[in-house]
């Protein structure tokens, strides 16, 4: 199996290297984060689900959200998606997303909440 290897400061004491799976759910997180044409001479790349979390929930938007949510995981060669349902919350919309990681024959339950009072995507 292939090993990934890399490096995150997040919510990190002292443990900054992560591996595998945890990298590539970090990774995934930070593409959820990145909004559209905020990186410098990158500005296709970011997840475009923020411009409607504060729209009317209607089954248009929650499947433009859905469609989003779907594309950004496609993104990551890594992943493979097996099931994505959103949950309208207080706050923002919760995703809970059933990933592959290559490589790994069971799947990860993500559960992904968009929080549009911070505009942060996180891992509940």
């Amino acid at each position: 199996m292939t090993t990934f290897i890399g490096y995150s400061t997040i919510n990190a004491t002292s443990k900054v290297t992560l591996t595998d799976d945890d990298l590539v759910v970090q990774d995934l997180l930070n593409a959820f984060n990145i909004k559209p044409g905020s990186l410098p001479g990158k500005p296709a790349l970011g997840c475009a689900i923020w411009a409607y979390l504060y729209e009317q929930q209607t089954q248009s938007t929650v499947s433009t959200m859905t469609n989003i949510v779907q594309t950004t995981c496609a993104s990551d060669p890594r992943i493979q998606l097996i099931s994505c349902a959103p949950f309208q919350q207080n706050n923002g919309v919760l995703f809970e997303v059933s990933i592959s990681i290559n490589g790994n024959v069971s799947p990860r339950q993500l559960n992904v909440f968009f929080n549009n009072q911070t505009q942060a995507a996180s891992l509940v």
